[in-house]
């Protein structure tokens, strides 16, 4: 089987449909592509004036909004249009995206108190996609949804950052020896918290990605191009637009394409940022993540117009230049509109995102990383004393196999 054929059967192997979905496209999941695209100033009046006017499974259309991330730009759109939509429907819309609204806030106020104790600590802290991307990309923290708080620090900053976030009220979802917490350090990415509001409310991060996925971003380089950007009554720092974009579509890619939300996030960077797309193109192949970026752009290009993404050079190196490309970004499509999930803990998934990278060398190191670095379920699994710590990789080896042995 060449590598174009077996690429594109892995693109759909490793999903299932999310429960209350169709195997087909619906007028719901087109309702909100136009959504997304009337936001941007095209002809789409008359579109979501047409569907409008269709029959609608309004239920379905709630939950996909909700799924997809897409609430505010729902309600946003369908304002002008409240006399096609029936009274009950429309008010369940509007209180959802109160809903969001209320709960963006609340994450911008706390986003704010965050940032005054780490400046205070001397702890440089960049603020990730949240409420300054819905800033950044929207102009109001209301107008995207999300769920908690990302916060990038640098990892010798991670332990001092960590108390901090205690000081605050913040727990951590787990609790780990010091020998795990170096090994945290060194190959994981993240640390989950929970607060009195709730649990898994934020996110500490001093990688991109979990470092197995073999995409290793220069921390140091990102926290020296960042930009400061104005949220609230406040300045933050994010990363620069060139390296957000980038960081959007690993982490689209990561999660198998199954929001739109993601989609329309990056075509909204493109449009409406002077990106430096010479920059962009050297960083996706020395990333080796080239391939994964003109996918992204393949099918934000199909979802929302090509003239959304005009901004884009025709260059081999960001556009999708081959058949297997194309191809791959036409199955996420299909998967997309018919509401697939991607398994991310299968055989099939870690298959297909080893042969989304174009390089011979990072599907190795992806494989290596994967199959050697123990992560917390070695550490749950078996108790070894910190002298024989280094064995864990020999667990993880062998929970891998078993897994993959019954088929995860």
């Amino acid at each position: 089987m060449s590598a174009a054929v077996e690429l594109r059967t892995l693109s759909l192997s490793a999903v299932e449909r999310a429960p209350g979905t169709s195997a087909s496209a619906s007028p719901e999941f087109d309702l909100l592509v136009a959504c997304c695209t009337g936001t941007w100033g095209h002809a789409e009046g008359s579109r979501i004036r047409r569907l409008l006017c269709s029959p609608l499974d309004w239920n379905k259309l709630l939950s996909l909004a909700e799924h997809h991330g897409l609430v505010p730009s729902l309600f946003q759109s369908l304002a002008g249009f409240s006399h096609l939509v029936p009274a009950q429907n429309f008010a369940a819309l509007r209180l959802r995206c109160q809903q969001n609204a209320c709960r963006a806030l609340w994450f911008t106020q706390e986003l704010d108190r965050i940032l005054d104790r780490m400046q205070c600590a001397g702890i440089e802290v960049l603020a990730h996609k949240g409420p300054a991307l819905a800033s950044l990309l929207y102009g109001d923290v209301a107008q995207r949804q999300f769920n908690d708080l990302d916060l990038l620090v640098r990892t010798r900053d991670a332990k001092a950052a960590k108390a901090i976030l205690a000081s605050l009220g913040y727990q951590r979802d787990t609790d780990f020896n010091s020998a795990e917490e170096r090994a945290l350090l060194n190959s994981g990415y993240e640390q989950v918290f929970h607060s009195p509001h709730g649990k898994n409310l934020l996110e500490l991060q001093w990688r991109i990605l979990p470092r197995f996925y073999a995409v290793d971003f220069d921390m140091e380089k990102l926290f020296a191009r960042s930009k400061e950007v104005q949220l609230a009554d406040r300045s933050c720092r994010m990363l620069s637009p060139e390296d957000l974009l980038l960081a959007l579509c690993v982490h689209a890619a990561k999660h198998g394409w199954t929001q739109l939300s993601w989609l329309r996030d990056i075509t909204q960077l493109v449009r409406n940022r002077g990106l430096d797309w010479g920059y962009i193109a050297k960083e996706t192949v020395h990333l080796g993540i080239r391939r994964i970026v003109a996918i992204n752009l393949a099918v934000c290009s199909s979802l929302f117009r090509r003239s959304a993404l005009r901004a884009v050079p025709s260059t081999p190196v960001l556009c999708a230049s081959d058949g297997q490309e194309n191809a791959v970004a036409e199955d996420i499509l299909t998967a997309l509109r018919a509401g697939m999930v991607r398994e991310t803990e299968s055989l099939a998934y870690f298959r297909w995102t080893m042969h989304l990278r174009e390089r011979w060398r990072d599907r190795a190191r992806f494989l290596w990383r994967l199959s050697s670095t123990p992560s917390i379920g070695e550490w749950r699994a078996v108790k070894l004393p910190a002298p024989l710590f280094p064995l864990y990789r020999l667990v993880r080896g062998f929970r891998l196999a078993n897994k993959f042995a019954h088929g995860m």
